[in-house]
């Protein structure tokens, strides 16, 4: 019968296999990321803009600002722009710590955590796996006060 090694060695041993996972360096970022880091941090410094969607928006995203723009109900808008963030930060996991850390900031306050968290996390990930273009668009919609 084979004993279970104490909990202080398997600690040990889950730390060491977690730090061999976290040693490599992350791949280079996106190119052009820095740029579309700044222009995220520009947009998320203006004030909510129901402005028509760019043209180098993903087509979804366009369709979204038509569904978007179409609804009374703040509810289902504001349940869009939930679906379509959700859908641009696909490969970078810090931005759903980011969105999740703005909400529950204090009413007020959302916005500026947003202004600092959004692009720390697109930075550390690179901008790999996010469509900023139409996040940034997404972002210029939110009320988020």
């Amino acid at each position: 019968m084979r004993l279970a090694p104490p909990p202080r060695l398997a600690t040990l041993a889950l730390l060491t296999s977690l730090a061999a996972c976290t040693a490599d360096p992350p791949p280079a970022p996106d190119q052009g990321c820095g740029d579309r880091v700044s222009h995220v941090r520009k947009v998320l410094g203006q004030r909510y803009d129901d402005a028509q969607a760019p043209e180098d928006v993903a087509a979804w995203a366009k369709a979204l600002y038509r569904d978007f723009r179409a609804s009374p109900d703040i509810n289902k808008r504001a349940a869009l722009l939930d679906a379509g963030v959700a859908r641009t930060i696909d490969g970078c996991y810090g931005l759903a710590d980011a969105f999740r850390e703005a909400a529950n900031a204090a009413p007020g306050s959302r916005r500026a955590a947003m202004t600092k968290a959004i692009p720390n996390a697109l930075e550390s990930c690179g901008c790999r796996g996010v469509d900023v273009e139409s996040l940034g668009f997404l972002l210029r919609l939110s009320p988020a006060p």
